[in-house]
């Protein structure tokens, strides 16, 4: 079954500076990312190369159901991290963690792996691809990138499915894993079936599925297409025949398969007789692999190793006990048994022995025997069902495809900012699959493999970014409520004065004769005003030499740019850490939201000469605009590649000075800021509504004045491309001598 991380609605977001995710409600459009794409850059090469024949649909769909005449009742809520495209990753096709399975009396609670399983060690085994953390599996592979859902689907295709978690009734593992039986989606929760003993339990039972739910028509997409399936597993997957957990391994991709067949079931009736109906999925392993990868060549598994607790706890097909069994080779192949129904005169294949019965849902004579409902409870598989099929001659997988490539190193002049080189790696050593987590290099994750592979990088001049510009309105929009929304420019009056009133742009000279042209926005209630220091076309030297030294020292390591583990997470995402969709370095005081004193660097002698530079720019200009000196003693640098870019936030740090300057380099950008929800009162304000955007330029500055503008507002910044920030703030030593950690906000 595969895993439930937990179903989403609403607005959930992480708080403060290494924000960089959002949960959007039904209704959003996902556009706040970490750091990838959930739609692949290019389709994986298994994609068929020919169209459907319907001919292929006749012979391959014997008991395929019919729509359900019901309401559609489809849902969601599944995440939609590192993409703005259209929907990708569909809603896991498991049960929610609020309700509970129905097991019987003496069965366990299954939340964590199944113990009594050998170690992989025992058989001289090592999983060839494996991750320790779901954000892992996602960054380096192409062909599962949900950070939620069981099942990762594009175009109405499906090109992995996570098993994991306790499986359901009759979900089996059989021929050594060559025949996996598992759900085939999700479904609404029945509130009606939580009753107080079932939510003893952690897992939940879920409602109807239809058949033209999102999962269901993706997996039958892939049945009558021919289309392979990359399998994974984790270390929660009670049928898998060994203890994952006990070497770490939490995600193992186990190999192509394709789907054999997709049915409905009834699943549990409900307090008013109806039936639950949910779809199952056979796959069965692709030729051309080999043997699986965990089939031992010795010693033999001895009986009872594997899973006898589960089958008699659950009734649940678990892998075999018999080691013949366990490497099993086909020596014959059988068709399955098939009847036609009498009352719908829908064919319908028959699964278990108990008989065969109608498996259209919208039947009358679903589901039961002779006229008579059938049990939930001890059925078994019928032999001809799980005999292993012989494989249609248009199912071909490029098996190499599997292990992901070499990550691209770049070169003397490489563009190394782009989408793939914010990917992943595969380590050829030790198999495991690791973010990229470090600016200048791809790093292994796993303790003492020591896995590097430099990256070469050629030096990104401003000139390059340029031609952005023309695409965006050199024009703030500006809005008090959702009502209103109108454009304030230096060279149009405004009719209207909305609760944020602007200055228009004027130029402003430093004690030292330079011109710079700023622009003012007051916020209401005397909250703080954010003022745009612009300097005048060809005159950014010291900004251009800056954005310089920042990437040469970035690349050679001097100055290392990591991302960091998110503090404030308040959604699960999959499971292990979740890092950052951008790359950070903290320099000056500790700052707790991007690692506290661990990963700071002294601001002045011994450390780096970019972020010094950076600083006294800040400070030159800020001086001339506010008439007063600052004393910035942290600052912290950013580097976000194509694509990335970090969610509304507030700089929420404790101790935190009311003026927060920000030098923007490289890419042009939007900076949006929004009221913090905790001031929204107004019901005609719509929760994210945009009050300010501004756009950012190279060698701009951009002042906070105000120590409730970060009280009261949340800013977000969206890069169009390549683009590095310096932000300097002020930083009170009780911040960093009583080791208090950051409070998240809003």
């Amino acid at each position: 079954m595969p895993l439930n991380d937990t179903n989403f609605s609403g607005d959930a977001r992480l708080v403060g500076s290494d924000v960089s995710l959002h949960v959007p409600s039904d209704n959003d459009i996902l556009h706040e990312t970490i750091a990838q794409h959930d739609i692949p850059e290019a389709l994986p090469p298994w994609y068929p190369p020919l169209p459907h024949h319907p001919s292929v649909f006749d012979v391959h769909t014997t008991g395929t159901p019919p729509v359900k005449a019901e309401p559609k009742d489809i849902l969601l809520d599944g995440l939609l991290p590192f993409s703005t495209e259209s929907e990708v990753d569909v809603k896991p096709p498991v049960t929610p963690a609020n309700t509970s399975i129905e097991l019987s009396v003496d069965a366990p609670a299954q939340t964590a792996p199944v113990s009594g399983r050998a170690a992989l060690k025992d058989y001289n085994i090592r999983p060839p691809i494996w991750a320790q953390h779901r954000q892992e599996v996602c960054e380096a592979t192409d062909y599962f990138r949900s950070y939620q859902g069981g099942v990762y689907s594009s175009s109405d295709q499906v090109y992995g499915y996570l098993l994991g978690g306790f499986p359901s009734k009759r979900d089996a593992f059989q021929h050594g894993g060559r025949l996996i039986i598992s759900h085939g989606g999700g479904g609404k929760p029945e509130a009606s079936l939580c009753n107080h003993t079932r939510a003893q339990h952690k897992d939940a039972e879920t409602g109807d599925q239809h058949l033209e739910d999102k999962s269901v028509q993706a997996l039958l997409s892939n049945w009558r297409n021919h289309y392979p399936v990359v399998l994974l597993a984790d270390d929660h997957y009670a049928l898998f025949p060994f203890d994952l957990a006990k070497e770490n391994y939490v995600y193992v991709i186990l190999g192509y398969y394709w789907v054999t067949n997709v049915w409905a079931e009834c699943d549990g009736v409900r307090s008013n007789g109806e039936k639950i109906v949910r779809y199952k999925v056979a796959f069965q392993w692709c030729d051309g692999q080999g043997d699986p990868w965990w089939s031992p060549p010795s010693p033999r598994i001895e009986d009872g190793d594997v899973g006898s607790s589960i089958s008699k706890a659950c009734g649940l097909a678990v892998p075999s006990q018999n080691t013949s069994d366990l490497l099993w080779r086909p020596s014959s192949l059988h068709a399955h048994k098939a009847m036609r129904c009498l009352v719908c005169a829908v064919e319908s294949i028959q699964v278990y022995t108990v008989g065969w019965m109608c498996l259209n849902p919208g039947c009358r004579t679903f589901w039961t025997l002779n006229g008579l409902p059938c049990s939930l409870d001890d059925l078994t598989f019928d032999n001809s069902f799980t005999a292993l099929q012989s494989q249609p001659g248009d199912i071909y997988v490029h098996v190499q495809s599997l292990t992901p490539p070499p990550p691209p190193i770049g070169g003397p002049s490489a563009v190394i900012t782009s989408r793939r080189y914010s990917r992943g790696m595969h380590c050829s050593a030790c198999g495991r699959l690791s973010c990229r987590f470090k600016w200048s290099r791809y790093e292994c994750s796993t303790s003492g493999c020591g896995t590097v592979i430099m990256v070469e990088a050629g030096i990104r001049k401003p000139r390059e970014l340029w031609t952005q510009m023309d695409s965006l309105e050199d024009m703030d929009e500006l809005s008090d409520t959702s009502a209103y929304h109108y454009h304030a420019s230096p060279r149009t009056s405004l009719t209207f004065v909305p609760e944020i009133v602007v200055n228009p742009e004027a130029v402003t000279r430093s004690s030292a004769g330079e011109r710079f042209l700023v622009t003012s926005y007051v916020l209401p209630f005397g909250r703080g005003q954010i003022h745009r220091i612009r300097c005048p076309p060809g005159l950014n030297h010291e900004a251009n030499a800056i954005f310089r030294e920042y990437q040469e020292q970035a690349a050679s390591g001097e100055l290392e740019f990591r991302r960091f583990p998110l503090r404030a997470v308040r959604v699960h995402i999959g499971r292990g850490t979740l890092l950052t969709g951008y790359f950070s370095q903290n320099s000056g005081a500790p700052y707790n939201y991007i690692g506290g004193s661990d990963y700071t660097l002294p601001l002045g002698e011994g450390g780096s000469s970019a972020v010094l530079h950076a600083v006294n720019l800040i400070k030159h200009r800020v001086k001339a605009i506010l008439r007063e000196s600052v004393p910035f003693n942290e600052i912290m640098s950013v580097a976000y590649m194509e694509d990335q870019r970090m969610a509304f936030h507030a700089d929420a740090e404790r101790g935190l000075g009311p003026v927060v300057a920000s030098l923007s380099l490289g890419s042009t950008s939007q900076m949006h800021f929004r009221r913090s929800k905790h001031d929204i009162t107004n019901d005609d304000v719509a929760k994210g509504s945009h009050v300010l955007t501004t756009v950012l330029k190279h060698g701009d500055i951009l002042v906070m004045q105000g120590s409730e503008i970060q009280d009261y507002y949340e800013h977000t910044v969206e890069p169009m491309g390549f683009r590095m920030v310096a932000t300097a703030r002020v930083i009170s030593p009780e911040n960093y001598a009583n080791d208090v950690k950051a409070e998240p906000r809003g």
